[in-house]
Order: C-alpha cells, then structure tokens, then sequence
C-alpha cells in the first residue's frame, strides 16, 4: 500500500472542494466543534494553537529561545509566516550570530582537508566521552567558541517552564494543506545543540569548571523535558534523546567533577525541579488525534484523485465505473466515530492502570495492537471493492468508512516503540537522580552503601523501582566503586551492559570505578 502521507502530500489535481464537510460537526466525529473556517470545515490548525498555547506568552516559552539560537531558517527552508505569528514573535532576521554546525565551521575555515569529515567525526566521538581540552582537540575548542553567544543564549531556557512549538501547514490558501504538512526543522537541530552542550560541557570539566558544565547538562536537560510539551511525537522522541544526552552527561560529571557532597545534592534537587515528561498518551490524545482528524478534512475538502490514489493506488485508473460516482458523495461520520473510537481506546490503554503496573499496561497494548493487525490484513484492494459493491449498507458510508480505516493503519503510532522510549527516558532520569545521592552518600561517608536502602530518608525519600521489572532495581557496590542498573526494555538482566557495550544490552546504568 502506497505511503498514505506521500499520497495526500503529492495529489496536486485536486478538484475544488465543496463548501460543506461531508460529516456531522459533532463531539463523536469532529471531537472539536470550531472553529470553523469559511468553507465550514473544522480548522485544526487553529484549534491546535489554541489548545496548546493556552497560558504560554513570549516570555516563558523555550522554544523562542531555540529559534534565537538556529535563525530563521534552521535547515534552509522558509517557515509559515503564521508560525511566529502564532509564536508572538517576529520572524528571526536571516543574519545573525546564529548557532553553526561543526561542519559549517571547519568548511568557513577551510579545515575540511582530503579525508573529509572522518578525522573530525572521531574527535567529536572521542570528546564527548571524557573531559578534553583545548590543546589536544583545537578545531573542537575553535567550534565551541564560535558557537558560546548562542549556547549562552540557550542556557536562558533554564528559567523558563513552558514549550510551545506551532504546528502550522505549509500552505493556508484553498485547499488547505494538511496538519501532516507542517514543518519541524528546529526540533531535529534540537539534538546538534544537545550534542554541543554536552560537548561543552565536557570542555568545561577539563578546565576544571564542574559547575560551568553542569548549567550545560542541565540545560540539555530540560530542553529535552520541555520538548515534550508539543503536540507531535516526533518532539516527544526528539526530547527523549535529549534527556538521555544529558543523562550520559551527568554520569561523565559525577564521575570526573569531584563533585562535594552539596553539590551532588544541589544537582539532585536541580533535576527534582524540571518539568514532568508529558505522557504519551496526552500527545495521542489531542495532537496526534487532531492529525488524523484533519487528515480526513484534507480528503473530503480535496476531492476525487485524493480518494482514488488512496484506496487503490496500483490502479486506480481501473476503478469500477460504479465506485466513481460515490467519491463526490461520501459521507464520514461514521468513519469519524469509529476513529475517534481508536483513539479513545489507545489513551485508556497508554494511561493504564497504576495500581496493576506496566505488565498489566503490556497486556492490554498486546490486545489494541492485534486488532490493529487485524484491521491492516483486512484492507486490500480487492476487499475494497466487493466491500463497497456488496450494498450491505449505503455505498457512500461503506467507503468513507474503509477510507477512514485505512488512514487509521497508516496514521496511528507504532504504539509500543514510542512508549518504550518513554518508559526508558524515565528510567534514565530515575538512575540518573540515584546516581547523584550515592555520590553525596560517598563524600559524606567514605564509602557508598552496601544497601540503597542507606539512601533514604536523608539523600533520597525512597528508592524507585526499575520501571521495568517493577522489583528493586540492581545494585552491587563496593567501597569506592558501584554499578546500578535496570533491566530495560527487554526484561533481561543483561549484566548493566547497554547499547554501547560489547556484547550488547539494553540495561539502563550508572556506574563508578
């Protein structure tokens, strides 16, 4: 089956939509019930804004900072003038003292010598693991200076609680252009500054300046939070990369900062201060759900070669002259219930039940994702068509509905890696805060604890379970050296070894030695 989001954004004969959505403007299929643009279909885009920017101003939103530090146009192309509109801002003059790529760089400097990039691939490699200097990684110093008024800038986000990114189609005039349309060239530049504070920070640490790099970890830090405060998976995953940056980071800290048994503490409470990862299940609900919704509008409102390329892409030049007349005339609102149906069930079964714990959230993820596989096997082209000429209901309503059920097999997430991400980036911040109190434990007592039990109440107030186990996190500790770990995503006690490792694992640590 052909990428539906290929077909949507590449049908460019369409007809000219008519000036009624072919569906009842109601709760059960709209979900929203305005606003209302002028052709009487939902505007989306609007609703969005509206919903997500509630109590953000220009002042409190990070996000404003990261276009201060990437320019206008963070990967060359130009942004929906609605986009700062609705940001509350003006658009970024197009020179400035913006944030550069490495490669910008050396290439300004002629660096860049026959072997090309490797070289300087390594030395990124080799920095980002230890504290460095100068004297040994030149270009890399060179880089980071060039670049210290914007990350400078960036560290500001430190006293800012909110994001907020608009998601803005590409175009706004007649047909409208999708939500699916919108353009998120800062979010992925996000891991380039995430990698140059960690960078910098590694910096710092050889200069001996443990509390300049931590303002840089903790700046990667909560930018990865805040990331997660958008409407879109695609910020959330982004965030979550970011957090596990900073993570790596903070464990390179505690293992060369000679941190004291304040400091730690201080860091700790830092941490303890950062605004909550959104829930997965809050970005399904309204952003992801919108997407889908707004998707149908952009089919009923385009017109024919929208609908035909979709159901039957290998052919649909073929179409049976019987189903052509139907495509003017489909109606979507039992589609739409039927959508806004899934989505109901996919936020109860993300949320999942507290008391039962993740297994139990598994299971019930199990059961939504084999109806959805079943739905998939359903829609072949053949099927379609016998489906629709059966007449077992009203033909218009028979294809909006497996219309509308094949934008939901294309459009709804892959459920169980997102939130697997989301589950390990909060593993990763609770190993990440343990990791702080046993170095505060060590300064204080000579030694770290035999139990992290020992931790509690002074240092931590209780011990977090491994997220995936949902049993004691392990730990093995000597004197001057520990090793922490939860068992990941895969369940298994793999040792601590994680991605990096050889062999392989997928356990979540921190550790001395």
């Amino acid at each position: 089956m052909k990428s539906l989001l290929i077909v949507i954004i590449f049908s460019t004969s369409l007809l000219a939509g008519e000036p009624q959505a072919r569906y009842k403007i109601s709760k059960e299929t709209t979900y929203v019930l305005g606003p209302l643009d002028e052709d009487g279909y939902i505007d989306y885009a609007e609703a969005l804004h509206k919903k997500l920017s509630q109590g953000v101003t220009t002042k409190n939103n990070a996000n404003v900072l990261v276009w201060k530090v990437l320019g206008p146009r963070p990967e060359g192309g130009k942004m929906p003038q609605q986009f700062f509109q609705w940001m509350g801002i003006k658009e970024p003059p197009v020179q400035g003292d913006y944030f550069k790529s490495f490669y910008t760089y050396l290439k300004k400097r002629n660096l860049i010598g026959p072997g090309g990039m490797q070289k300087f691939w390594k030395q990124l490699d080799q920095a980002s693991k230890r504290p460095w200097t100068g004297a040994k990684f030149p270009e890399l110093a060179g880089w980071i200076q060039d670049n210290q008024k914007p990350l400078d800038l960036l560290r500001k986000m430190n006293e800012r609680p909110r994001y907020y990114s608009p998601v803005t189609p590409v175009a706004f005039r007649k047909p409208r252009a999708g939500l699916i349309s919108a353009l998120l060239p800062a979010v992925q530049k996000c891991r380039a500054l995430a990698r140059a504070l960690e960078l910098r920070a590694m910096f710092y640490l050889g200069a001996g300046k443990p509390e300049e790099a931590w303002k840089d970890l903790l700046t990667c830090h909560r930018l990865g939070r805040l990331m997660t405060q958008g409407a879109t998976l695609i910020e959330a995953l982004v965030g979550y990369a970011l957090s596990t940056i900073a993570v790596e980071g903070e464990m390179k800290l505690i293992q060369y900062g000679k941190l004291s048994s304040k400091q730690a503490m201080k860091h700790l409470d830092d941490l303890r201060k950062l605004p909550p990862i959104k829930p997965m299940e809050a970005i399904v609900e309204v952003g992801e759900r919108f997407m889908f919704l707004d998707t149908v509008r952009l089919i009923d409102q385009g017109g024919i070669s929208a609908v035909t390329a979709l159901i039957l892409p290998r052919r649909a030049e073929k179409i049976d002259p019987r189903i052509k007349p139907l495509m003017s005339r489909i109606n979507w609102s039992s589609a739409l219930k039927n959508a806004n149906q899934w989505y109901d069930r996919l936020v109860v079964t993300l949320r999942g039940d507290p008391s039962k714990g993740r297994a139990y959230r598994e299971k019930q993820l199990d059961k939504l994702e084999a109806r959805m596989k079943k739905l998939r096997k359903s829609l072949n082209d053949d099927k379609v068509v016998r489906s629709i000429l059966a007449g077992q209901k009203k033909p218009e309503i028979a294809l909006g509905e497996i219309i509308g059920d094949i934008l939901l097999a294309e459009l709804l997430p892959a459920l169980r890696k997102v939130q697997n991400a989301t589950d390990r980036t909060r593993q990763f911040d609770k190993v990440a805060q343990i990791a702080f109190a046993l170095e505060a434990y060590r300064q204080d007592q000579k030694r770290y604890p035999e139990k992290l039990a020992k931790l509690t109440p002074k240092y931590l107030k209780k011990i977090p379970k491994d997220i995936f186990s949902e049993k004691e996190l392990i730990y093995r500790a000597k004197k001057t050296s520990y090793l922490l770990y939860s068992v990941g995503v895969n369940g298994l006690d793999d040792k601590g070894r994680w991605w990096n490792d050889k062999p392989l694992g997928d356990d979540i640590r921190a550790r001395r030695d």
